[in-house]
């Protein structure tokens, strides 16, 4: 049930081919740079924040704050199939996620299957599939968005508990007893969908349950 991808050898050498005809450039301002995803001025900018909030029986990380500078990175991912600006957050996300722990597996938090149809992809799969190639940490879509929701940062704290609530679900058959699990998300902001998730397998006899975005609006709390 291991759906998040086994291509990293074949990724690694389509990347390699396209590097010799589009050189890779940085993912925040596009200068043409030699390896990695930060050209040297952008790096000084990319200052990681990284927050741990313990919850009653979960915690949740996130890597840096969604910023102006952070917020074109986040958008190219989630809106234009930006594969190095996914493969840059997912790394900053293990790296992160793995100063705090170990884990079994990574569950991305899913889409509803409408919306994911419509875009042609879910980035936080795209994530979860980069930390397994990256970490080897085997992802697994383990979850279900149920129905469609109205778009969260369109409402305030209590509409967005409402509007997610029983809105999550785990798939027949899923096992999660004994294993430490890390959730994938690209952006945390008041944490609400991470709580609605955390309320669907708390049950399940997991070891430990965290949960991990890139980004997290700072004058949220």
């Amino acid at each position: 049930m291991e759906k998040c991808g086994n291509k990293s050898l074949l990724k690694r050498i389509l990347n390699s081919v396209a590097d010799m005809f589009f050189p890779p450039r940085c993912v925040f301002c596009g200068e043409v740079i030699l390896n990695g995803y930060i050209c040297e001025n952008c790096t000084d900018k990319y200052i990681p924040h990284i927050i741990v909030r313990e919850k009653e029986g979960y915690r949740i990380i996130t890597v840096a704050d969604y910023d102006d500078f952070i917020s074109p990175v986040v958008y190219s991912a989630k809106r234009n199939r930006d594969g190095r600006a996914i493969d840059f957050m997912a790394t900053e996300i293990g790296k992160a996620a793995l100063l705090h722990g170990e884990y079994d597996l990574t569950i991305p938090v899913p889409m509803y299957k409408g919306d994911k149809s419509k875009r042609g992809y879910n980035q936080t799969e795209k994530l979860c599939q980069t930390i397994r190639e990256e970490y080897g940490i085997p992802c697994y879509d383990f979850l279900i968005k149920t129905r469609k929701t109205a778009q969260q940062k369109t409402l305030g704290k209590k509409g967005r508990e409402e509007n997610l609530k029983g809105s999550y679900a785990l798939k027949k058959n899923t096992s999660l007893k004994g294993k430490s699990i890390l959730i994938v998300d690209d952006v945390s902001t008041t944490g609400t969908t991470f709580k609605e998730i955390y309320k669907i397998i708390k049950n399940e006899g997991a070891k430990s349950i965290t949960c991990i975005a890139f980004a997290h609006p700072t004058h949220k709390d």
